[in-house]
């Protein structure tokens, strides 16, 4: 799916690219010309709506790559691929802000609550954690 998909985007850019140089202007906003996820007869109104969102996921968690230490993260490209693909599959952008709170959120806090007992070493004074809860 993830290839297919990567297949996909790159097709649609040949085809704006076909359709800028043969001076089609009705084409000049092409994921609403051809990608309304409502209307049956677009490029993905066959699709349902949890069909679109499961391929944007398998897409976003085969973006995420792990380092030699474990870290993860979405390289530049791979978020501009995952821009494409939310305009071709109908999917918002704070759908897919969600989908990285979602993914990141979990280990973010895990890395600050490590670090905030790294800093305090389990001493922490009711003035050290109101001033935490208040910033």
């Amino acid at each position: 799916t993830y290839d297919g998909l990567i297949d996909a985007i790159a097709a649609k850019e040949t085809c704006k690219d076909v359709l800028k140089e043969a001076g089609w202007s009705e084409f000049e906003d092409f994921e609403e010309a051809c990608f309304d996820p409502f209307d049956k007869s677009s490029a993905c109104g066959f699709l349902t709506n949890m069909d679109r969102h499961n391929m944007y996921q398998i897409f976003f968690q085969r973006s995420v790559k792990v380092d030699e230490d474990g870290t993860k993260s979405i390289s530049d490209e791979a978020k501009a691929l995952m821009k494409e693909l939310r305009g071709m599959l109908g999917v918002s952008e704070e759908e897919g802000e969600n989908q990285i709170r979602n993914f990141f959120g979990p280990e973010l806090q895990s890395v600050l609550v490590a670090a905030v007992d790294e800093v305090t070493r389990g001493n922490t004074t009711d003035v050290l954690l109101q001033n935490m809860k208040e910033k």
